[in-house]
């Protein structure tokens, strides 16, 4: 046993007890990462936070936000789009109930689209005036939701204090940043990794980034709001008569169900001349890069998904993207989540199968 083999002379007991300190901050890194990464592979690359604060001009800032990818890019797109509207500058906040899982994240991000890191401020960076002012921000009814719209122009344009603390966290709405898509994919050019890594699994399928195929997104393990089974297969059908690609890819976080899936599928005779790529691949980058080459239409059948958001988002053809509408009964929280160029599915009970709404 441990505790039989330690030296017992003093000096022996006090190599001993640093010796289980540093064990015992590599336990709680190691668990931190091992927490905050559940969904994917990345290790973050070096510290993309500047040790060094400053302060600059006047800024604002969200509520912190302890969660994972999307809604780290939704507060990332939203901050960009919300500076260029009032004139100052986004800060992201990330205390530290929240440091390991942001920082992870936030490294993945710079995995993947390094440039989008390089015009992204945070509070450990940057310090927060304290000239400011808090403010309720894009509340429904009173409720703070998740993907809320509030004219920050009108709102946000007369405050005469350094920094604004707006009262909301997720920021999940298009409207925010849509006249800033342009700018925005400046900043979006995927990395030399992501996209070597995504060429060998385009690759690995034997096909080129010419080919075209319908995709279709599923949620289940992680995720408060489960893909319907039902709907899944219904869709990959609308998918076939509507957008007359034969070929589909299926991302997702249950291979289990995503085989299923396809074995459904393929045992009606329309599909008998598809090909249907289960995708493997769990790192996030290349998931997004895939999308970026391969989807001619996309189908998010877990429509409050965030990961399922993007995927949508990079792929060839954002007016082909369409999303179940049967969402939980608090549906109003969602309102605006989904692009005003996408296009909601609706059950049609009399001719048994979806329907544009």
């Amino acid at each position: 046993m441990f505790y039989e083999k330690m030296n017992c002379t003093p000096k022996g007991i006090i190599i001993s007890i640093f010796a289980l300190i540093v064990l015992s901050f590599y336990i709680r890194d190691y668990s931190a990462n091992d927490y905050c990464s559940s969904t994917s592979n990345y290790e973050p690359k070096g510290n993309h936070i500047l040790e060094d604060s400053i302060i600059i001009g006047k800024t604002f800032s969200f509520k912190t936000c302890c969660s994972q990818l999307g809604n780290q890019l939704f507060r990332i797109f939203s901050g960009f789009g919300i500076e260029k509207a009032i004139g100052r500058k986004h800060i992201l906040i990330i205390d530290e109930g929240c440091r390991a899982e942001n920082d992870y994240h936030l490294g993945m991000i710079q995995i993947i689209f390094p440039d989008l890191m390089k015009i992204t401020r945070t509070n450990a960076a940057f310090k927060i005036s304290k000239n400011n002012v808090k403010i309720r921000f894009a509340e429904y009814h009173g409720l703070s939701v998740c993907c809320s719209y509030e004219d920050p122009t009108w709102r946000l344009s007369n405050y005469s204090e350094d920094h604004i603390f707006l009262e909301t966290t997720f920021m999940q709405n298009s409207l925010y940043f849509e006249r800033q898509i342009p700018e925005l994919m400046k900043y979006l050019k995927f990395s030399e990794e992501v996209i070597r890594n995504g060429e060998k699994i385009i690759n690995s399928w034997n096909v080129t980034n010419a080919a075209q195929f319908s995709c279709i997104h599923v949620r289940l393990t992680d995720h408060f709001s489960k893909s319907d089974a039902n709907f899944s297969q219904a869709g990959i059908k609308f998918l076939l008569e509507k957008e007359k690609y034969n070929d589909f890819i299926i991302f997702g976080d249950d291979q289990s169900y995503m085989k299923d899936l396809s074995t459904n599928v393929k045992r009606d005779p329309a599909f008998k001349d598809s090909k249907i790529i289960i995708n493997t691949n769990k790192l996030p980058g290349e998931d997004f890069y895939i999308s970026s080459k391969l989807c001619s239409s996309f189908l998010m059948t877990n429509p409050e998904s965030t990961f399922g958001w993007f995927l949508a988002f990079f792929s060839k053809q954002n007016n082909h993207v369409y999303f179940d509408h049967d969402m939980r009964s608090r549906s109003w929280y969602y309102t605006g989540f989904h692009r005003d160029i996408w296009r909601p599915l609706v059950w049609d009970d009399k001719h048994e199968k979806l329907q544009l709404m």
